[in-house]
């Protein structure tokens, strides 16, 4: 049995980590997808949230999913093609951190509370990647949208509160980033 060495081992993540860039990066443009109040590529979105995500771990799996993160639930990719392409470990995290609501299931509050439940179903890894999601997205919001966000960053509070498998020190960043825009926005 022969075991891979360190720098075969690294080149590997790395390869998976520029394949999983190149295919979000192209699932996003075929689109046209922007990131959202900026006009920037989403790109950017999507290597801040593994760029934050990197600072607490280096596993290239992990990674990748934040990379491809938001694939399936903003673009045509389907989680079986996901899965053929980066693995069934890669595609159930970015399964578990896609909504899963639709427009019929009824107003906002009813979408977000379904989402949330099945957020919360996601295994440890998931909830990292939604943690540095929810931290980039809510980080900016204020500056940018503060009507949205008067909406949107009291859903992440309570959504914060039912990820509670990942990462102790992401969930505290979490929590603190969103507290600080709570505050920003006139919440005590």
């Amino acid at each position: 049995m022969t075991t891979l060495s360190n720098q075969e081992s690294r080149s590997t993540d790395e390869t998976l980590l520029n394949r999983a860039r190149a295919f979000a990066v192209g699932a996003h443009a075929a689109i046209g997808q922007k990131t959202p109040y900026t006009g920037e590529d989403y790109s950017t979105h999507l290597e801040a949230v593994s760029q934050l995500l990197s600072r607490y771990t280096s596993n290239s799996t992990v990674l990748a999913a934040a990379l491809l993160h938001d694939v399936i639930e903003d673009t045509h990719v389907s989680y079986e093609l996901l899965r053929r392409e980066f693995g069934i470990e890669v595609a159930t995290i970015v399964q578990m951190v896609s909504k899963i609501s639709k427009r019929e299931d009824g107003d906002r509050a009813t979408r977000v509370a379904i989402d949330i439940e099945h957020y919360a179903l996601g295994n440890a890894d998931a909830h990292d990647v939604k943690l540095c999601d929810i931290i980039v997205n809510v980080s900016s919001i204020v500056d940018r949208a503060v009507k949205f966000a008067a909406v949107y960053v009291p859903e992440k509070q309570v959504l914060i509160e039912r990820l509670t498998k990942g990462n102790p020190q992401i969930r505290a960043l979490a929590e603190e980033t969103v507290l600080s825009e709570l505050k920003r926005l006139g919440y005590r």
